[in-house]
Order: structure tokens, then C-alpha cells, then sequence
């Protein structure tokens, strides 16, 4: 089976891919804090959840009505949530999602030198530790899984002292 990647506009104007196998057209959704997937989901998720709370607060009451004011009750149950959750909730939603692309606007920020564009010191210390940690962790686990019981010594850590050749 092949796939046809299609493009489509969201509505930030960015283009995302569309794959289409066996005829199913599946989008490729963001869920991150920074994509409008996630604000659209927590709204109607939202809403959906006010709609089931306020139907079954309402519900002890419904066998009191007759037909008529019993279908009221519902209506009411529904279109209130709708009138009122979901605009509260993508407000809420919305504002959330700007807070976390504000947030990573300005840990790049914090991270980069302002003249050089490179990373910063502290930026720089945290990208080699976690490197290191992972190559330590890697050694580990080939430890682990080789049988020896001793691990070797990192090729990062043979270069800490090197001497210098006479010139």
C-alpha cells in the first residue's frame, strides 16, 4: 500500500500533510500546548462534559415532567453549556496556548547569546550533560547486556587531559 501525502492550509497558514491509505484521508493533528488541535479538543471536550454534567443534575427531575416540559429541560440542558461553556472554554483554551508559545519564545530566547545567535553558557552546560548522561547511560546498558560487570571509561573522558606536543 503506498501513501499519497496531500497538503492542506491550517489555520495559521502552515501547510500539514494528509495521508491517504486505502482511500482513508487521516490528518496529522498537533496536540502540543502551542497547536490549535489541542484548543479545539479541550473545547469540546469541555462542553461535552458541562452538557453530561447538567443532564444528569437535571435527570432526578425528568420523571416529575410530563413530555412536553421534559423535552424544555433537555433543550435547556443542551443549548445552555453550548451558549456558555464553550466560548468560556476556547477563551480559557486559547489563552493557554498562547501562554505556551510565549514560553517557548522566550526559553529560546534565554538560551541563545543576542549577538552570536549560539547557545548560551548555561544552555550549552545542559545540552553536554545530557549528552554525556546518555552516553553513559548507553555504556550501561552495553555493560548490562555484554556480561561485563565494569564499565570502560567514556570516549569523552579520555580527551579531558591531553598533553600538549612540543612545537
Amino acid at each position: 500500500m503506498t501513501s499519497r501525502v496531500k497538503r492542506f492550509l491550517r489555520p495559521s497558514g502552515q501547510a500539514y500533510p494528509l495521508r491517504s491509505i486505502t482511500g482513508f484521508v487521516i490528518p496529522h493533528l498537533d496536540f502540543s500546548a502551542r497547536g490549535w488541535d489541542r484548543v479545539i479538543l479541550w473545547t469540546v471536550l469541555g462542553t461535552l462534559g458541562c452538557i453530561a454534567i447538567a443532564l444528569y443534575v437535571d435527570s432526578l427531575d425528568f420523571m416529575t415532567l410530563d413530555q412536553a416540559g421534559r423535552n424544555r429541560a433537555i433543550l435547556t440542558n443542551i443549548l445552555s453549556p453550548l451558549m456558555l461553556a464553550a466560548p468560556m472554554l476556547l477563551f480559557l483554551a486559547s489563552k493557554l496556548r498562547e501562554l505556551a508559545i510565549a514560553h517557548h519564545e522566550l526559553s529560546i530566547v534565554a538560551s541563545r547569546d543576542g549577538l552570536t545567535s549560539g547557545l548560551n553558557r548555561g544552555a550549552f552546560t545542559t545540552l553536554v550533560d545530557a549528552y554525556l548522561s546518555q552516553v553513559r547511560d548507553q555504556q550501561l546498558y552495553a555493560a548490562k547486556h555484554s556480561g561485563r560487570n565494569h564499565i570502560s571509561v567514556s570516549p569523552v573522558a579520555r580527551y579531558d587531559i591531553v598533553p600538549m606536543a612540543a612545537t
